[in-house]
């Protein structure tokens, strides 16, 4: 049986390999409207259903809690419901490692954030957050932790 960060991290590699932005947003940071935005904006994007995405949010960050996992669950519902809408956001492509512009099921997905320099040069990892001792322990907390059904 595989860990919830198993499984996340088969789906869209290794944690370290994720942006800064969002590790700091995931583990540190308040769980704002907007910090939730980006945060489910990278899972959705990434192909991460909410369930999972949002169990993992509420592990990571103490401070996550129903309010937040409603918040996150809008921004999932809206997105998935909107099939002609168009750059809900942007988000991190594991995949490729760039920004993509996360759309409505009748656009292209795979459509770059078109900015004027390239962002090949995306912060990524734990150790550039300045919290990596906290987000290890974390880690080490969580990463045996399966994911149940139903959530």
């Amino acid at each position: 049986m595989s860990s919830l960060l198993q499984i996340l991290e088969f789906i869209l590699g290794n944690i370290d390999t994720w942006p800064t932005a969002i590790l700091r947003r995931l583990f540190i940071e308040q769980p704002t409207p907007s910090n939730i935005k980006t945060i489910s904006a990278f899972f959705c994007g990434n192909g991460i259903p909410f369930y999972m995405a949002s169990y993992f949010f509420n592990l990571c960050n103490n401070r996550g809690n129903v309010q937040s996992t409603n918040i996150m669950r809008t921004f999932f519902v809206l997105w998935q419901c909107s099939k002609f809408g168009r750059h809900f956001g942007a988000y991190y492509n594991t995949t490729f490692k760039k920004l993509m512009w996360l759309n409505g099921r009748a656009h292209n997905q795979m459509e770059d954030v078109a900015i004027g320099r390239l962002l090949s040069d995306i912060p990524t990892g734990i150790d550039r957050t300045g919290y990596s001792f906290h987000i290890r322990s974390k880690l080490v907390v969580i990463q045996d932790i399966v994911l149940e059904f139903p959530y």
